[in-house]
C-alpha cells in the first residue's frame, strides 16, 4: 500500500506550487473567450497512480485549479454498464490477463483484428476482482498492488464528486461526443482527418464547416522548440518524411514505441513545415484507404496559428489542447 504521509506531503507540495502559479499577475487570458483554460485531467494524475483509479482523480483535484475537470472515457460492459476505462481493451491498463488467463477473443475493431480481453466480453460482476494497472510503461507501476477497482461513471460522480465530468464516447467515425453539464459537444479527433490528412489546415477548416463545437490540437515539439499540431509524435506515422532527404533519422526511443521512428524532436519546424501530410489508413493493411483522392495535402499548423484559425470562426465553442510526452517537450 502507498505511504500516506508521502502522498500527503506531495500533495501539499504541488498544491502550493499550483497556488503560487495563479497568484502571479492578473493579465487577461488569451482565450477565445477570456476566460481561463481548463485544466482536463485524462484518466486523474495518471502519470503517478493508474489511471481511471480513485486514487488519480482524487490527487487530480487535490492538486490541481478548483474547477479541474476530470475526463471519463467511457466503455461499455456485457450488461451495458458505463465504466471509466482508457479502452476497449482490459489487458493493457488492469490485471485481467492474470486473473482471467486464456479468455481473450479476437474482434475487427476498425476492420483490423485484435486480440484481447474486450469490455464487452465482461459484466459488472465479473469485473469485480480486477484492479486497474499503470498502463503507460515508462511510468511507475509501484502503486499496481493497491487494487484499485473498476470505477462506473457514477463511482467518479457520486463519490470523487469533481466540479466538472467529461463523458468520452467514441463512436468509429473519428469525431467525438462529449457530454458535459447535459449539454452534447462534438469535438474533433485531429480535424476532420476521416477526409483529409490529420491536423493539416484543411482537415481542421473541414471540421469547421461540418459544424464541430470544439477543435483538438494535439502538441508536439519540433527540435527548435516550436509547439505545432500534429497527430504523432512519429513522422512516419502522418507524413512522407520516411521518402524525404531526413529518412536518415530514424532511432529507437523505446519509451516512446517499439521499434524505430522519425521523431518530431529530430527536426527543425522549418524542416517540419516542408513535409508533405499524409491521410491516416488504419485498414491499409487490407488495401482500403480513406479519401484516395485526398491522401495528401494540406500543411501543419504551429500552435499559435491553430489558436488563430479557431479565433476567427465564430462558430466554435472552445479549442482542446493535448499534451503528451512531457518528458520530450522539456528537452
Amino acid at each position: 500500500m502507498c505511504n500516506s504521509r508521502a502522498l500527503f506531503a506531495l500533495a501539499l507540495l504541488l498544491h502550493s506550487a499550483v497556488a503560487l502559479v495563479s497568484a502571479q499577475g492578473s493579465s487577461k487570458w488569451k482565450t477565445l473567450s477570456g476566460d481561463p483554460p481548463k485544466v482536463i485531467a485524462r484518466g486523474g494524475f495518471s502519470g503517478l497512480f493508474p489511471g481511471y483509479s480513485s486514487a488519480a482523480f482524487r490527487l487530480a483535484l487535490i492538486t490541481s485549479v478548483q474547477d479541474a475537470v476530470l475526463w471519463c472515457d467511457v466503455q461499455l460492459t456485457k450488461d451495458g454498464a458505463g465504466i471509466c476505462f482508457p479502452d476497449l481493451l482490459l489487458n493493457n491498463n488492469s490485471n485481467i490477463d492474470m486473473v482471467l488467463p486464456k479468455k481473450d477473443k479476437s474482434y475487427l475493431v476498425n476492420g483490423v483484428p485484435t486480440k484481447g480481453w474486450f469490455t464487452v466480453d465482461y459484466t459488472l460482476d465479473d469485473l469485480a476482482s480486477i484492479y486497474v494497472t499503470q498502463g503507460i510503461y515508462s511510468r511507475t507501476n509501484r502503486f499496481d498492488g493497491n487494487l484499485y477497482p473498476i470505477l462506473l461513471i457514477e463511482d467518479v460522480a457520486t463519490q470523487i464528486k469533481p466540479p466538472s465530468l467529461w463523458l468520452n464516447i467514441q463512436i468509429v467515425l473519428p469525431i467525438l461526443e462529449v457530454m458535459l453539464q447535459d449539454k452534447p459537444l462534438v469535438i474533433s479527433k485531429h480535424g476532420a482527418s476521416g477526409d483529409l490528412p490529420s491536423c493539416t489546415d484543411w482537415a481542421y477548416e473541414k471540421a469547421i464547416a461540418n459544424g464541430v463545437d470544439v477543435l483538438d490540437c494535439p502538441v508536439q515539439i519540433s527540435k527548435d522548440g516550436i509547439p505545432f499540431c500534429a497527430s504523432s509524435i512519429n513522422l512516419i506515422d502522418s507524413t512522407t518524411v520516411a521518402q524525404s532527404p531526413f529518412s536518415d533519422l530514424t532511432k529507437v526511443v523505446p519509451e516512446i514505441k517499439a521499434g524505430s521512428g522519425i521523431y518530431t524532436f529530430s527536426l527543425t519546424w522549418k524542416d517540419i513545415e516542408g513535409l508533405t501530410p499524409t491521410i491516416s489508413n488504419p485498414w491499409s493493411k487490407y488495401t482500403l484507404y480513406r479519401n484516395p483522392m485526398s491522401k495528401t495535402g494540406g500543411k501543419y499548423l504551429t500552435l499559435s496559428d491553430f489558436l488563430a484559425l479557431a479565433k476567427r470562426s465564430s462558430s466554435l465553442s472552445g479549442v482542446l489542447i493535448g499534451i503528451e510526452a512531457k518528458a520530450q517537450i522539456s528537452l
